[in-house]
This record gives C-alpha cells, sequence and structure tokens, in this order.
C-alpha cells in the first residue's frame, strides 16, 4: 500500500512503501513524507515563486557520504569516461578481468546498483 512519497526535485521522486512505520530515507530525514492526500497541494507550494522552494529543498538535501573514483580518474582510463563529470564509484565499479596484466584493461566505466531486496541487481554505465 502506497502511502508516503518523498519530493526529490527537481527531477525525481522516491516512492516509499510502508505498512505501519514511516521509512526514511537517510538523504530525507530533515524533509518529512508527504501524504498522497496532500501531495498535490505540497506540489504546488513548491512551484510557487518559479519553483524557489524547490530548488532550496533540492540545495539542503545532504548528499551522504562521499565515495571515491581513483579508478575513474586514472590517466590510463580517462578516455574510456564519455563525460568527464560521470564517474564509477570504486566501491560498486564493475571490474572486468584483466588483460595481459595491461594497467586498466579492467576498468569500465560502469557501477552495479542493488535492487529491491537484491545486491548488484543491474549495471548502470554511458551510452
Amino acid at each position: 500500500m502506497l502511502q508516503f512519497l518523498y519530493i526529490c526535485p527537481p527531477t525525481s521522486i522516491s516512492v516509499v512503501l510502508s505498512t505501519s512505520t514511516h521509512v526514511c530515507v537517510l538523504a530525507m530525514l530533515s524533509h518529512p513524507a508527504v501524504s498522497l492526500g496532500n501531495l498535490a497541494s505540497h506540489v504546488a507550494r513548491l512551484k510557487s515563486n518559479d519553483c524557489q522552494l524547490f530548488s532550496q529543498e533540492y540545495e539542503s538535501i545532504d548528499p551522504g557520504q562521499q565515495f571515491t573514483w581513483e579508478a575513474s580518474s586514472a590517466e590510463e582510463n580517462k578516455y574510456k569516461n564519455r563525460y568527464a563529470n560521470v564517474i564509477a564509484y570504486d566501491h560498486s565499479r564493475v571490474n572486468l578481468e584483466p588483460f595481459n596484466g595491461l594497467p586498466g584493461s579492467d576498468y569500465i566505466n560502469a557501477n552495479f546498483i542493488d535492487g529491491y531486496r537484491r545486491p548488484n541487481a543491474y549495471i548502470a554505465t554511458q551510452v
């Protein structure tokens, strides 16, 4: 049963399912859940004044733990990154089988992403 929506402006909505307790996303602890009945008025309020409240709420979200991306920034791998600002985090990157000990041959700009109750269910990469 859908009970609450967390609004993560400006581009995404995270749906939180709960039956008896509040479920909080760590980065959203300071932003209370919005009940489904109040969603339309909440969004209308955030959109007022040229979406100023959307921007303020977005800027107030703590991005959480920062991760390293040493493999992405290694000289031998930089040309494999389509965009310089889209990197593969070291802790969850996809490691290829190294080729003949060639430096960087184990690198692809791709990360594993957990699914619902399933670690490493997906792989995100650049196209």
